[in-house]
């Protein structure tokens, strides 16, 4: 069985396993902002997702990032094992890895060649440094710097570059690179981030604006609009530019293929509203025609969740929890249904603070349960949000009897530990995980 994800799952828990499963950092974005490694992904998304998602090493990076994107509503991105640069999206998660080994031995042997005879490399590379770095750099990072621009292949591998040689104050060498970038560029997500280096690191505000209009002319999803509107209006402070985005990213909502429910690409662009421009008049209506496109529990969970937030229209959330839970009462069984009703029952908790109806929503997604980390998230709000002990051994019990992969006794015996306190249980169950892993 591949590596999981669940939404109960903590950021920092995901991160540490991600690294250790497939050598690479999980980078985990709570809207624009890295999320708090102490929330759970439930905590975090902003629209409907999965509850469990399965991920193996022949899988490529840019569907994986996709994939949870669509199946968690959150961002990702993944990046080599020292974070310090993006994994092409092209490359299978072995691939990334194993390029990845190549890079940080090819850097080993560089620094360990720095070191050996640095005066006499200063000295050398004197000679090929640019007129422009005005003695910024030392000879070393000049080298390196020149070999990393021509290992450089697509348009993030020279921004990042240019962004990395502008915080050493090479402004001009900087923007040549940036310029490298941008031939390069080949999608709307690559003008845009290259607007936002050119705008951050150069203070060129109208090449960053020719970059952004360039996004735009590029974008073809909703969140894109939404990316690029942000950054237009935060940086650039051009409000009407902003609003003219936002409009095209609620209008692309529906223009998309094959679409049969618009309520979570509603919902994003309702937030991205609120959070930017602070406009509560127009998240609302957006909101409103977001529920009127919601189609089960999830997205009735995730609109409430918003209102709740951003609104603070307590009658409206509590309407919208109680059409969740007959979605999900009256349902056929579907993917997922535990783990929607488990975020159902955690959001009426920390929304109304209502603990009877959330023991109700509790009892049902227990009996639609089936798989072990449904009953390991399951057991962890019962005991986390209601302090029932008893209750929740009898579901981490369930979710034992079900486990079959060691991520999944690992996280059993983290909680188990933790919440419990049951170290001999743990420590079984610890052992079961190595087992396991050592079978792989």
């Amino acid at each position: 069985m591949a590596f999981s994800i669940t939404g109960q799952i903590k950021v920092a828990t995901l991160k540490q396993r991600f690294l250790k499963e497939f050598g690479l950092t999980l980078r985990v974005y709570d809207g624009r902002s890295f999320a708090d490694e102490g929330q759970t992904i439930s905590q975090i998304r902003k629209k409907k997702g999965s509850g469990d998602l399965s991920v193996r090493k022949s899988m490529k990076v840019g569907t994986l990032e996709e994939k949870i994107e669509s199946e968690f509503g959150i961002k990702v991105q993944i990046a080599g094992s020292d974070d310090s640069y993006l994994c092409k999206n092209e490359l299978t998660l072995a691939s990334a890895h194993e390029n990845d080994q190549k890079r940080i031995n090819k850097k080993d042997k560089k620094s360990k060649a720095v070191k050996s005879d640095s005066p006499k490399t200063d000295e050398e590379n004197e000679n090929i440094v640019d007129q422009t770095s005005e003695n910024t750099l030392t000879g070393a990072q000049i080298k390196e710097f020149k070999d990393l621009e021509e290992e450089a292949e697509d348009s993030c591998d020279f921004r990042y570059l240019a962004d990395d040689i502008a915080e050493t104050g090479d402004k001009n060498w900087a923007k040549k690179v940036y310029m490298k970038a941008e031939s390069k560029a080949e999608d709307s997500m690559d003008f845009a981030s290259l607007a936002d280096g050119i705008y951050e690191n150069l203070e060129d505000k109208e090449w960053a604006k020719n970059s952004y209009k360039k996004a735009e002319d590029e974008a073809d999803r909703s969140n894109h609009f939404c990316e690029i509107a942000a950054s237009i209006y935060q940086k650039l402070e051009d409000n009407e530019w902003a609003k003219k985005l936002y409009i095209k990213a609620e209008e692309q909502v529906f223009l998309g293929e094959e679409k049969t429910n618009y309520c979570n690409d509603l919902l994003s662009v309702a937030n991205n509203i609120y959070e930017i421009l602070d406009d509560q008049e127009w998240a609302k209506k957006l909101y409103m025609k977001a529920e009127s496109q919601a189609g089960d529990c999830s997205d009735f969970t995730g609109l409430a969740n918003s209102i709740h937030e951003n609104l603070e229209d307590k009658e409206w959330t509590k309407k919208l929890y109680i059409k969740a839970e007959s979605k999900a009462a009256d349902s056929e069984e579907y993917d997922n249904l535990m783990t929607d009703l488990n975020e159902l029952g955690d959001s009426i908790f920390d929304s109304l603070g209502d603990k009877e109806w959330t023991k109700k929503v509790y009892k049902l997604a227990e009996d639609k349960g089936e798989y072990s980390g449904e009953f390991w998230c399951l057991a962890d709000c019962i005991y986390n949000k209601l302090g029932d002990k008893e209750w929740a051994v009898k579901v981490y019990k369930k979710a034992e009897e079900s486990a079959d992969y060691y991520g999944e006794f690992e996280n059993l015996a983290e909680s188990v530990r933790e919440n419990l306190g049951d170290k001999k249980w743990a420590e079984l169950l610890d052992q079961k995980a190595k087992e396991l892993e050592d079978d792989e």
